[in-house]
């Protein structure tokens, strides 16, 4: 959405975005919603339960709640989540990520 020539960058739009980097990463299960994200999906106010982005500043610092497989090696997966996540924002946004915080 464009206001007064600058361009906003809605959440949702973010957080499409992480999930795509995500569903790529060899060793992920699958993203762990918790119970608030199935009722926002379900009203139609969230996209992507599991992943929350908060943009102040210019800055953008993403939570990823997800489930490893099992045999896969948690900080490995992590470390992948987080560069995938950030690369993959930074990339189709121009934002700043500043952090990448993943809960397994």
């Amino acid at each position: 959405m464009v206001e007064n020539g600058n361009v906003k960058i809605s959440q949702d739009v973010i957080s499409v975005l992480a999930d795509k980097a995500i569903k790529d990463i060899e060793g992920v299960d699958s993203l762990a919603g918790r119970f608030t994200d199935s009722i926002a999906v379900a009203l139609g106010k969230k996209t992507s339960p599991g992943i929350d982005a908060d943009t102040k500043d210019g800055k953008t610092v993403i939570t990823v709640h997800l489930v490893i497989k099992y045999g896969y090696r948690i900080p490995e997966i992590a470390w992948k989540v987080q560069e995938a996540v950030k690369n993959t924002v930074e990339t189709m946004t121009g934002l700043e990520v500043t952090r990448v915080d993943v809960c397994v």
